[in-house]
């Protein structure tokens, strides 16, 4: 995963090295834009998505979440006792 600032936009570039599907980029409650969400990450090809936003860079990278199909089947995390 990379983040970078591209002019007055974001680019982030997603790959994986198993298939991904409905890839679901979030930044909380940042207000951000993908040009894209919901996509499927294919072993082997890169996917690069613009993000619009007036966030900073740093603000953006620590807000980033990717969630995919496969984490609604995931057993939720154990909590600490």
């Amino acid at each position: 995963m990379d983040l970078r600032q591209i002019g007055d936009a974001y680019r982030l570039r997603l790959s994986s090295p198993a298939l991904a599907r409905s890839v679901y980029i979030s930044f909380g409650a940042l207000d951000a834009t993908p040009s894209d969400n919901y996509f499927d990450l294919i072993p082997g090809q890169p996917v690069e998505i613009t993000i619009t936003s007036a966030a900073p860079l740093d603000q953006l990278r620590a807000q980033l979440k990717l969630i995919s199909l496969a984490d609604a089947f995931s057993p939720p995390a154990a909590q600490p006792k």
